[in-house]
């Protein structure tokens, strides 16, 4: 592996000693370490994809039958491809205890107000998900795309349950333990706060391989990253995508097996679809996103305001005037002056630009080296094609 790296290189090799106290998000060499785990997983993942577009699993689906084949096949891509290729070949070149790594990208109790939050930003984030996709589907049905025929959910209770395991339970972890924590962690050393969050959510995005889903999914990424962060907790995440998911399973089997709730949901559509609809739409994805935002902002101020001082020094730079008065004035700035001036700098601007306040601090990004550049690359792209054959081959 040392063929690898350059010779300047070798210092962020070594910041991965075993025993490094230093966490995930501050170690150079997390960048290579969250790239290569994340690569190798992607690699067996569109293996999988082509396996199954290729009919391969049709031997299986003969001996056990379809539905127990779709059980497998979705287990062994969110357990054993999103769950423990990425942690096994990130502590393999982390070189470091399994335990250290799952306290890293945030597996921490989060409070009882953090969880029942988390819960509300999961059905908040199904309603804004709703609307983005609609807007892609309108798109795409204008640019001719034909829309894929899903197949209709099990009936009763019993495919309820299974919908919400493979679906709900299993994505919401692996998929975030995966991206958000490996992938998205690794990245801060080298790209900072806001541009790992980004890159992170746009291959989340790309991963599902579907031109319908990965518009929606790269922004929910960005949420949910942003969610995770701000609580310092990875199972914010994992509840919110759970919720996500399973708020649609559930819609869908009480649609086809005629429960009262599949009902009111059409309701809702039809009065999204009727006269005034539009505006009504718009206005209640508008609420929900002001509540998502509000919610993420209050995260954000609990979290981080034990780093007055950080965020004073951010404020100061941010602002170079200020620091001239105050250096004129010849004042001494105390900490409750920081926390004052710091709460009158964030009361003024908008809410996203906040969290993203709280979030970057000083860490400056820093030059990727030409194999982790490849690595990235590789990641988008080997994503990226699939995804967009799935564009081509509906416009067919």
């Amino acid at each position: 592996m040392d063929h690898w790296f350059k010779e300047e290189k070798r210092d962020e090799v070594e910041a991965f000693k075993v025993g490094d106290a230093k966490p995930l998000w501050e170690r150079d060499g997390a960048f290579l370490a969250a790239t290569c785990a994340y690569f190798i997983a992607m690699v067996l993942f569109v293996g999988v994809r082509i396996a199954g577009g290729l009919g391969w699993f049709g031997l299986l689906a003969d001996e056990v039958g379809e539905q127990a084949t779709d059980i497998i096949v979705n287990v062994l891509i969110q357990i054993v491809i999103f769950l423990l290729v990425p942690m096994i070949v990130f502590g393999i070149f982390a070189r470091q205890p399994l335990g250290k790594t799952l306290s890293d990208i945030g597996f921490n109790r989060p409070s009882r107000k953090v969880i029942g939050h988390s819960f509300l930003l999961g059905l908040l984030f199904y309603f804004l998900n709703m609307f983005i996709a609609a807007l892609a589907i309108i798109v795409l049905v204008v640019l001719g795309y034909r829309l894929p025929v899903g197949d209709a959910p099990s009936a009763g209770m019993g495919g309820l349950l299974i919908g919400l395991l493979m679906i709900g339970v299993l994505p919401g972890l692996c998929e975030e333990v995966s991206n958000r924590g490996v992938m998205m962690r690794g990245f801060m050393p080298k790209l900072g706060v806001w541009r790992a969050v980004l890159l992170s959510s746009l291959i989340f995005g790309l991963m599902h391989m579907n031109i319908m889903q990965a518009v929606y999914a790269s922004i929910m990424g960005i949420l949910i990253a942003l969610a995770i962060l701000t609580t310092r907790s990875i199972w914010t995440g994992i509840i919110i995508h759970f919720m996500n998911n399973a708020i649609g399973v559930f819609i869908s089997h009480a649609q086809n097996n005629d429960w009262l709730v599949g009902d009111l949901f059409n309701q809702l559509f039809d009065l999204f679809s009727g006269p005034g609809g539009f505006i009504i739409y718009f206005g209640f994805i508008f609420l929900v996103y002001v509540a998502i935002m509000n919610i993420l902002h209050s995260f954000a101020r609990e979290t981080y305001k034990a780093s007055e001082k950080e965020h004073f020094a951010m404020f100061l730079k941010n602002n170079p005037e200020r620091v001239k008065a105050m250096i004129n004035e010849g004042r001494i700035v105390s900490l409750e002056d920081m926390s004052r001036t710091v709460d009158a700098y964030v009361a003024n601007i908008s809410k996203m630009k906040a969290i993203r306040f709280y979030l970057e601090g000083q860490r400056k990004p820093k030059k990727l080296s030409a194999f982790e550049k490849t690595m990235v690359f590789g990641m988008v792209f080997l994503t990226g094609v699939v995804t967009v054959m799935t564009l081509v081959w509906g416009l067919m």
